[in-house]
């Protein structure tokens, strides 16, 4: 008697849980769309929310890679 109970309310509690969690990714993919409109360099999505532009970038970046297959510590790298 308590199985037949018990399978006629997991359909609804199966159903609430598919809801929960469809619902919850949706939130992250909407908050993560937000999150990449702001922060777009171009400064179109702060420009809809009235906030100025960040720098335009115009230099070129300039990177230093400095690599090491050193996993023991046998050379001494930076400084000597």
């Amino acid at each position: 008697m308590d199985s037949n109970h018990r399978t006629s309310e997991e359909p609804g509690k199966l159903r609430r849980d598919l809801l929960v969690g469809i619902s919850a990714f949706l939130l992250i993919v909407l908050v993560s769309f937000g999150a990449l409109v702001i922060a777009n360099p171009s400064g179109e999505g702060l420009a809809a929310l009235g906030i100025g532009r960040g720098p335009s970038g115009k230099n070129p970046v300039e990177l230093a890679l400095i690599h090491s297959n050193d996993t023991w510590g046998y050379l001494s790298v930076c400084g000597g």
